[in-house]
């Protein structure tokens, strides 16, 4: 028998804001437990091919001799819940922080994508000797970079975000040629500059990511459609979005001035790249011999899976 972490624990709901799982996405997920001197944590990975998926649990400062049962179930842990599978029971053979993991597919797994499907809260129930516990999953929030920690007013480094997994082509190419990536200030904001001419904003992740979010600003008035596409390792679309943005205080159609977000929610695959570019549409100010540049001011993202 491995050592498992399971989640034993007194009286410990949701650790975090309660959050369902999206349907049809593939991804990972996880929850943490601390109450009463017991602390554990759990992920819950959804295979790329939809075939199986993982659960791991830990427990630490478990006592010699403890019983130790769980079961993932479909419901809020103030319900019954639905069984969507079962780790096996066991009893720890010496104390300390004990692990499982198991993999799960054909009925379990079915029954976990139509709990995803009906937007139904994945939880996991435990049980350490006379104690149980109750805890949601929930998705990670991703990493985020901001161009702030770089600061504004320079040109930027494209491998200055390569420890957070994130790297820039050596330069920005567009229609008008190539040039060193630079970080202005846009709307009140350290931003990384793009825009029609200047070429898309583009990077490449070192480890495979499952979602993706720009926040993105106009840095001169008028009206545009941005363009955000992520990419697998094949250069194939993985998923994209475009919005058009209205920022003219000559426009009586204008949105609010500032930052706004483009996010391409979870992938069904793995991306590994992306590209945003930008389209003018309109200029009560007019555009000739001008372009809408913008700037991205952070990129979130949702790694793969623990520890990517």
């Amino acid at each position: 028998m491995k050592r498992i972490a399971l989640l034993g624990a007194i009286s410990l709901l949701a650790a975090f804001t309660p959050a369902t799982l999206a349907a049809g996405t593939t991804g990972w997920w996880t929850t943490a437990l601390a109450s009463g001197g017991i602390t554990g944590t759990s992920t819950l990975t959804l295979a790329i091919n939809d075939r199986s998926a993982t659960a791991i649990v830990w427990l630490n400062r478990l006592r010699t001799g403890s019983g130790v049962t769980a079961d993932l179930r479909a419901g809020a842990c103030d319900t019954t819940g639905t069984r969507v599978t079962s780790m096996p029971a066991f009893t720890t053979t010496s104390g300390g922080t004990w692990r499982q993991r198991w993999i799960f597919s054909g009925r379990d797994l079915r029954a976990l994508r139509s709990a995803l499907a009906k937007g139904q809260p994945i939880t996991l129930r435990a049980t350490v000797g006379s104690r149980s516990a109750c805890a949601q999953y929930s998705e990670p929030a991703g990493d985020t970079i901001d161009f702030s920690t770089f600061g504004d007013g320079r040109e930027f480094d494209p491998l200055f975000y390569q420890d957070d997994r994130i790297v820039f082509p050596p330069q920005q190419c567009g229609p008008v040629g190539c040039g060193n990536w630079f970080v202005g200030f846009i709307q009140g904001d350290a931003a990384l500059v793009g825009g029609p001419l200047l070429a898309p904003i583009e990077a490449m992740f070192t480890k495979p990511i499952f979602g993706l979010s720009l926040r993105v600003a106009p840095g001169a008035q008028g009206t545009a459609e941005y363009t955000l596409t992520a990419f697998n390792s094949g250069g194939h679309v993985v998923a994209r979005k475009s919005v058009t943005i209205t920022q003219d205080m000559g426009d009586p159609l204008t949105d609010p001035f500032g930052y706004f977000s483009i996010d391409l929610g979870r992938f069904r695959q793995p991306a590994t790249s992306f590209t945003l570019g930008s389209k003018d549409i309109r200029s009560s100010f007019g555009l000739t011999g001008r372009t809408i540049e913008y700037g991205v001011s952070s990129i979130t993202f949702v790694p793969a899976g623990p520890g990517s």
